[in-house]
């Protein structure tokens, strides 16, 4: 491994590992804040909810960038294929939880479930929608971009803390989702402009990893989440809910 590979792992390595401690430093905050501020039917009633989302999210997972990071060369028809493979992920799973939101709030007493399952949909949604040349990076090993979950968790921490702090609501948690994708999707169009174009031309190169309707993936989804487990993507108020919900939700 030559000097300069040999650096550019290292600076990788840094950007990656200090991001994911600045993002988990405003986890911990959010967690100690939600902690003092909200009660455990709070968790409850976002618990619920979030079931339905995270099961639909893990559904329609399509991990459009391992295409983009094994093409031997990008042209626009790459970053426009993804993109609408994006856009269609972000449609499907929005119907699906518009419709099985009304189906579970019928079967619970709990209010606020359906108004937080459809908030909670939004932040999978805007994930969606991320540039997709932000793949761009990774080509090249640069990890900067890493930095972005750090600005959005930020974003989300000041959110979750006004909320919390001032209505003492369910609502605190549920916003922590939708902050944290928006200014996500945001920065990455900042970072890695993109013009969006709606194009399929590339569809064959993708099509290996478009296996979301599978039946593997469906009990994969419902055996992870049933258990109170958190994606990647998740936020820690959001996670923090789907852990008490054995208590709160019974």
């Amino acid at each position: 491994m030559t000097s300069h590979a040999a650096r550019s792992f290292a600076t990788a390595g840094a950007w990656t590992i200090g991001g994911k401690l600045g993002a988990k430093g405003f986890d911990l905050a959010s967690f100690i804040l939600l902690a003092k501020t909200l009660k455990p039917a709070d968790f409850g009633v976002v618990a619920l909810a979030l079931t339905v989302v995270l099961i639909v999210d893990v559904v329609t997972e399509m991990p459009l960038s391992q295409p983009l990071l094994r093409a031997a060369e990008l042209s626009p028809d790459h970053y426009h294929t993804s993109f609408t493979l994006g856009v269609l992920r972000a449609v499907a799973l929005a119907l699906l939880a518009a419709g099985l939101g009304p189906l579970i709030s019928r079967f619970t007493p709990i209010h606020g479930c359906l108004a937080s399952c459809w908030f909670l949909a939004i932040g999978p949604v805007l994930r969606s929608l991320t540039s997709p040349r932000m793949a761009d990076f990774a080509r090249r090993y640069d990890m900067r971009p890493d930095s972005v979950i750090v600005v959005s968790k930020g974003v989300s921490f000041a959110v979750v803390a006004t909320v919390a702090l001032t209505a003492h609501s369910y609502w605190a948690i549920v916003s922590a989702s939708a902050t944290t994708a928006l200014s996500g999707a945001l920065l990455s169009h900042v970072m890695a402009p993109y013009r969006p174009c709606l194009r399929l031309t590339r569809w064959r190169e993708f099509a290996d990893v478009v296996g979301w309707t599978s039946a593997s993936q469906v009990l994969a989804a419902i055996n992870s989440y049933s258990t109170g487990s958190c994606s990647a993507d998740s936020s820690l108020p959001t996670c923090l809910a789907a852990m008490r919900w054995p208590l709160t939700c019974r």
